[in-house]
């Protein structure tokens, strides 16, 4: 109720527009330091872990509703083409590496089909 509220208030359409701009910047942020840093973050034993939570986060920014107007916004475009690009570099640093019991490429496989299905019938090919 209260957010319904909120959201009725004057100048709500302008601090949306502004908050999903704000979190394409995150996330584009985030996939500039990953891919960045990827050689360092891969040899972490908490990799898969936090690679998981990249994934949630994807995924959480991309069901985001701050388009005006109940259109595809902002994130429905750069979230694909982000994990894209952090997904490629994975692989072209073979940390992501297509073999028979390979946890992190099930799970990616897995959640990329959840998060955005034509990215994973690009690069997750059968």
């Amino acid at each position: 109720e209260k957010t319904l509220e909120y959201s009725r208030r004057e100048g709500a359409e302008r601090e949306t527009r502004s908050m999903e701009g704000t979190l394409a910047a995150a996330t584009e942020l985030l996939a500039d330091v990953f891919v960045l840093f990827l050689g360092t973050l891969a040899q972490g034993p908490g990799f898969r872990t936090f690679w998981l939570g990249v994934l949630r986060r994807m995924d959480t920014c991309i069901k985001s509703d701050l388009a005006a107007g109940g259109g595809a916004g902002v994130m429905q475009e750069l979230v694909p083409r982000m994990l894209k690009r952090m997904i490629l570099e994975m692989k072209n640093k073979e940390v992501l590496v297509q073999r028979e019991g390979d946890e992190l490429w099930e799970i990616t496989h897995i959640q990329i089909q959840w998060i955005a299905p034509a990215v994973n019938e690009e690069l997750f090919p059968e």
